[in-house]
């Protein structure tokens, strides 16, 4: 627990950065997106369920003892000179802003689903040249969007396997798209799914911000998955937990007026 008011460093230079005993990190203004990750040198140390460090609150599984964060919470982390090899001190190179940014786009791609032909062109068009919103009810279960009704045809659909980004259509016409935590299998008719690289982007759009879909080919999605595996691994051979930062710059100039 030891973080300081590094908002505009980490936004500015992107560097990891040292932090002491009682430092405070302040994220009370996001700038972008919807959600802000931080990274812990080491990890949190918490037991492993079923070989992963994640929380499952749906099961009050994994984590910290399976539930939500709230104030109070005290969470173990390793100390620096366990985490870091000190002889490695480098900085890091600043990353291109368009691989940093998740919601610069304007659109969210996506592919026909396997019920693309239970719509006709005209409820297609309204998916396509529409504007969406986030609904009030989004988790990672899924997001419920808002815009305008979907029409169906009326028949009964079997359950079948729910993918990743799947946009399902329910009764009431408004899309759901489905997300990591979703459900083994459903019955709402799926008229496309989101592209994988832009599952991401979705995840972190703005509730202000409207929502566009395009249809792109399955080729295409491909392509995009593959640019986007590069940049992960790019960032992955770069090896950015092993880079630290013995004392932080703007600390030593404030101290200077003292």
């Amino acid at each position: 627990s030891a973080v300081c008011s590094v908002r505009l460093i980490l936004a500015i230079y992107h560097i990891p950065i040292l932090v002491n005993e009682n430092d405070v990190l302040d994220f009370t203004q996001i700038i972008e997106g919807r959600f802000v990750y931080l990274s812990v040198a080491g990890g949190i140390q918490v037991p492993k369920v079923m070989g992963s460090h994640a929380t499952t609150l749906a099961v009050n599984l994994g984590g910290f003892n399976g539930k939500r964060l709230k104030s109070g919470d005290v969470l173990n982390i390793l100390d620096a000179s366990q985490a870091f090899n000190y002889n490695t001190v480098k900085l890091l190179p600043k990353m291109p802003l368009n691989l940093i940014s998740l919601i610069k786009t304007k659109k969210i791609r996506i592919v026909p689903g396997p019920e693309y032909d239970w719509f006709s062109e005209d409820e297609w068009q309204k998916l396509l040249n529409k504007p969406f919103h986030l609904g009030k009810h989004i988790d990672r279960m899924g997001y419920r969007i808002e815009g305008p009704m979907i029409i169906f045809k009326p028949e009964n659909l079997l359950s079948e396997a729910n993918m990743n980004g799947a946009i399902q259509i329910s009764r009431d016409g408004q899309p759901i798209v489905l997300l990591a935590d979703r459900a083994t299998h459903g019955g709402y008719p799926v008229i496309a799914k989101v592209i994988i690289s832009d599952l991401g982007t979705l995840a972190q759009w703005p509730q202000h911000k409207p929502i566009h879909f395009e249809k792109v080919s399955l080729n295409d999605a491909w392509l995009a998955s593959a640019e986007r595996a590069e940049v992960v691994q790019g960032i992955y051979k770069s090896k950015p937990w092993e880079i630290l930062l013995h004392t932080r710059t703007m600390a030593n100039k404030i101290k200077r007026f003292f």
